[in-house]
């Protein structure tokens, strides 16, 4: 049976600098399946780091400018779709680099095999 999940964090950007927003870990034999991305609250791009794809460059344009606007559904409100198979142990970073350095909200949606982890 897979399970829809999602997590969100929040970070303040250091205008330039590539800033750490979260860290997630895919539990040992779990599959997981990222399908939604959405970054807002500043201008600039987002990136995920996935252990088990090194050679991989998942960066993103950011979807807002405005913070939380997700939430409070104002702004662009629509993910980016994708489609990124793990399986556990596995790492994601998931990092911004802002421009004008600012709070944002960030939020990760998939399926996974071994039920809700939040």
């Amino acid at each position: 049976m897979a399970y829809k999940d999602n997590q969100s964090a929040s970070v303040t950007s250091v205008a330039g600098t590539k800033t750490t927003i979260t860290t997630i870990n895919v539990p040992a034999g779990q599959q997981w399946l990222v399908q939604d991305l959405w970054c807002g609250g500043d201008t600039g791009t987002y990136s995920l780091d996935i252990d088990v794809y090194p050679q991989a460059n998942f960066s993103y344009i950011m979807n807002s400018s405005v913070n939380g606007s997700m939430s409070q559904g104002t702004g662009d409100t629509s993910e980016h779709k994708t489609s990124i198979p793990l399986v556990g142990p596995a790492q994601i970073i998931a990092s911004v680099t802002g421009v004008a350095g600012a709070a944002c909200d960030f939020s990760i949606g998939y399926t996974s095999s071994g039920g809700p982890t939040n």
